[in-house]
C-alpha cells in the first residue's frame, strides 16, 4: 500500500510527499507460528466509539486470540488511561489509570494460568 501523506512542518519546497508502506501484522506471523500460545494483545485506536472498539476487540477474540487490552487515544492523558480487557467471555475489565490497567491485566492473567 502506497499512500502520500502532505507534509506538516518542512520549509517551503523542501519535501513534496512522503511514501509509506504498511508493515506485517507482528501478532498474526507469531499466531501462524505458534497456534496454541497464549497472547495478550493490544489494540490502539484514534477518533472511534467506544462501541466500535469493543466490536474490534471482540472481533480479535474470534480470530483466536485469548485476551484483547484495547484502548482510544481519546481516553489517555496524564490523569487518565481508560481500557477495555476483553476475553471469550466478553469485557472482563474497564481498568481507568496505567496502574489499574496493570494490575487488572495480571489478575486476568492469573485466573486463566490456574484453569
Amino acid at each position: 500500500m502506497k499512500e502520500t501523506i502532505p507534509p506538516l512542518c518542512f520549509s517551503q519546497g523542501a519535501l513534496k510527499s512522503i511514501q509509506v508502506k504498511q508493515t506485517p501484522k507482528v501478532i498474526k506471523a507469531v499466531r501462524d507460528v505458534m497456534p496454541g500460545m497464549f497472547m495478550v494483545t493490544f489494540k490502539y485506536e484514534d477518533n472511534i466509539t467506544m462501541e466500535k472498539l469493543e466490536s474490534i476487540a471482540k472481533k480479535r477474540i474470534k480470530e483466536g486470540y485469548q485476551m484483547v487490552v484495547a484502548n482510544r487515544r481519546e481516553d489517555i492523558s496524564s490523569e487518565k488511561h481508560h481500557s477495555i480487557i476483553v476475553d471469550e467471555t466478553g469485557i472482563i475489565a474497564r481498568p481507568t489509570t496505567k496502574t489499574e490497567n496493570a494490575q487488572m491485566i495480571l489478575g486476568a492473567l492469573e485466573k486463566k494460568v490456574k484453569h
